[in-house]
């Protein structure tokens, strides 16, 4: 039924969900991460809300998030919980007012910064926040340029304290219909029959494809469209490798381009090998962070992929006592400081395993006093 020409609640897109929605969809354990917290009440707030007859006082479970504007893709758990630990619950004093948009289009009250307070007043129980309306949107303004307009509120209220990051910045840009050349480049590459991979909004709709990640759209773009790139692989062999990066994938970019890298870069009859590998316990025994922290300033993705090469050779030569992996298979080696091609040359050249070599290259770097000149004599082949 409809009203003096406003939307109904069932013409409200999906996109516009409630504060409960978004927890269930994007951050579901938070639920039992609350009710281990024996220190947050989980009962309501801890206090009133000052000058309560002054202020709209609007039900948490009544207000709307546009996921297309606000950052879903990077709720920050560890930070919210937080907070509610050194509060020991929801304070409506220290929560302040929340800002909302009327939208007039479907008469729903939508916040358009202030995600995280309203995450936190559910999980305490707070039925109810003081708010303030900050905007509206017309009847006949589209959901792109509504999305749009939130965004850009968020944007300005958070230029100097928390801003969105790239990855949100470029979803926007799609889910408002406001993508440069570039951005557009990136939705279609992603999308290609041969890719068919979906990064935060851009590419092949996750429904239609195993490979989905929350970040990454500068990187993947690297990888697939950019030939120049150290990391590029290309659309035609991601298409002959894609059934190992399915199989393997992690959900996060810098893991799964390394991946894609070393499959697209072996001998094809290494590949299976290689797929062996990374179901082994010496792939998996070492945490998330060996492979991706701390890697060499402004490579990062080449980092882990040479860290992944010289395991992998490891895991190879303790079966054929040989080094399957070559310095030349990493086509961007001569780019790296000297360092890196130290740690490549005890690891590929010398057969020191790669935990000796990372030992070496700590402790015995003035024993060794190999030149950079002399480094690239050893890798005359890259």
């Amino acid at each position: 039924m409809t009203n003096k020409g406003f939307g109904t609640k069932s013409e409200i897109p999906s996109h516009y969900k409630t504060v409960e929605e978004v927890i269930n969809q994007y951050c579901p354990d938070v639920w039992d991460m609350i009710k281990k917290k024996n220190g947050i009440k989980r009962t309501g707030s801890l206090d009133e809300i000052p000058m309560k007859k002054r202020k709209e006082i609007k039900k948490v479970l009544k207000i709307y998030i546009n996921t297309k504007a606000q950052r879903v893709d990077a709720i920050e758990i560890s930070k919210l919980f937080e907070n509610l630990e050194r509060e020991g619950g929801f304070k409506h004093e220290s929560a302040g007012t929340l800002d909302l948009f009327r939208n007039n289009k479907y008469q729903i009250d939508v916040c358009p910064d202030g995600m995280h307070r309203l995450i936190k007043a559910l999980l305490c129980g707070v039925d109810e926040l003081a708010c303030v309306y900050q905007n509206q949107t017309p009847i006949d303004m589209s959901d792109e340029d509504a999305t749009k307009k939130e965004f850009n509120y968020f944007q300005d209220k958070n230029e100097h304290n928390s801003p969105a990051s790239t990855s949100t910045r470029n979803r926007v840009a799609k889910e408002s219909n406001e993508m440069n050349q570039k951005q557009q480049s990136m939705d279609d590459i992603f999308s290609d029959r041969r890719v068919k991979i979906h990064v935060n909004a851009y590419g092949t709709p996750t429904s239609g494809t195993s490979l989905h990640y929350w970040e990454g759209h500068e990187v993947w773009y690297q990888a697939l469209a950019q030939d120049k790139n150290n990391t590029y692989v290309g659309p035609d062999v991601f298409d002959e490798i894609r059934d190992y990066i399915v199989k393997h994938t992690t959900g996060k970019s810098s893991m799964d381009i390394s991946f894609a890298y070393w499959f697209g870069h072996l001998p094809h009859d290494m590949r299976s090998y290689f797929s062996l590998f990374l179901d082994s316990n010496e792939f998996k025994n070492r945490d998330a962070a060996f492979w991706t922290a701390g890697g060499q300033h402004n490579y990062g993705e080449e980092t882990t992929i040479i860290r992944i090469g010289c395991c992998f050779n490891e895991f190879l030569r303790q079966m054929t006592s040989e080094n399957k992996v070559t310095p030349d298979m990493i086509k961007f080696l001569r780019k790296m400081n000297v360092e890196t091609q130290h740690f490549v040359e005890n690891c590929l050249v010398r057969n020191l395993s790669v935990d000796a070599a990372i030992l070496d290259q700590i402790f015995d770097k003035e024993d060794e006093d190999q030149t950079a000149e002399e480094l690239n004599q050893t890798f005359h082949t890259v």
